[in-house]
């Protein structure tokens, strides 16, 4: 498996998926892309500060435990924060089952927050993430 760190072609594609646009200047992206050459996989951090920063996931097939290890390594390791935010449609049943299964928590509901839906706001301290310990950290090497 590849791996693009190329806004260009990342953040397109993860709108596209999540059917959502991702605010800000400074977006950060990371890729996964199979043998085709196609992203299989990718998330956009955005919103920066030294607390935070919101993330954006999509994922078309099953990516790899590494890229789950890099995915979280960035924002906990690297910036680093101690929080990350995800806001998600009500409606995107698909990325909510992925976010929890990532252990987001679901922190508040903003009605009407967008004209045909209410935005879901999740959240995931570094201490809570499981992708911080020594099995994926070891892929990382």
């Amino acid at each position: 498996m590849m791996y693009s760190f190329d806004a260009d072609l990342i953040k397109p594609w993860i709108e596209k998926e999540i059917n959502d646009e991702i605010l800000g200047r400074d977006v950060r992206c990371i890729g996964q892309i199979d043998s085709n050459k196609e992203l299989i996989a990718a998330v956009a951090y955005s919103g920066f500060n030294e607390a935070q920063m919101i993330m954006s996931l999509a994922i078309k097939k099953a990516p790899s435990r590494k890229f789950f290890a890099i995915m979280f390594d960035y924002p906990f390791n690297r910036a680093p924060v101690n929080r990350l935010t995800a806001f998600i449609r009500s409606d995107n049943e698909k990325s909510i089952n992925l976010a929890q299964r990532c252990g987001f928590v679901l922190e508040s509901t903003m009605k009407q927050a967008i004209p045909d839906a209410d935005m879901l706001v999740f959240r995931l301290f570094k201490d809570e993430c499981r992708f911080l310990d020594q099995k994926y950290q070891k892929m990382l090497r």
